[in-house]
């Protein structure tokens, strides 16, 4: 759900809009889930390339070393399921997720991001 909230928030690589723009398009106009869309063309693995240089600088602060994302994840999607690979991929998942990425990015721009307690 990460790269798909780094396309929308224009952070995401040149890579998938010269490689695969059909794809990119589907994404963008919800017609592909943000799931699936990480499985067909990232083959479920994030490397540099999925974004551009902001995007880069604030995954590797909001991933690690303090594993922020997976923490909010977690926190707001994985509540009563038996574990995180039971979070229904959907558009509505994203929507909640969204809310605390947006926060996250906002803090990081400020210099404020910070581990869970």
């Amino acid at each position: 759900m990460f790269l798909a909230w780094a396309f929308r928030a224009g952070l995401g690589g040149e890579l998938h809009s010269h490689e695969f723009p059909e794809d990119l398009a589907m994404l963008l106009e919800r017609k592909l889930t943000p799931g699936a869309y990480f499985l067909r063309v990232c083959d479920g693995k994030m490397t540099s390339e999925d974004f551009n240089d902001e995007g880069n600088a604030f995954a590797t602060n909001y991933f690690a070393p303090m594993e922020l994302y997976l923490s909010d994840y977690e926190e707001i999607l994985g509540g009563g399921l038996p574990t995180l690979y039971h979070v229904e991929d959907s558009w509505a998942n994203f929507e909640r997720l969204k809310i605390r990425v947006d926060q996250r990015f906002g803090e990081w721009k400020l210099g404020k991001l910070a581990a869970p307690s």
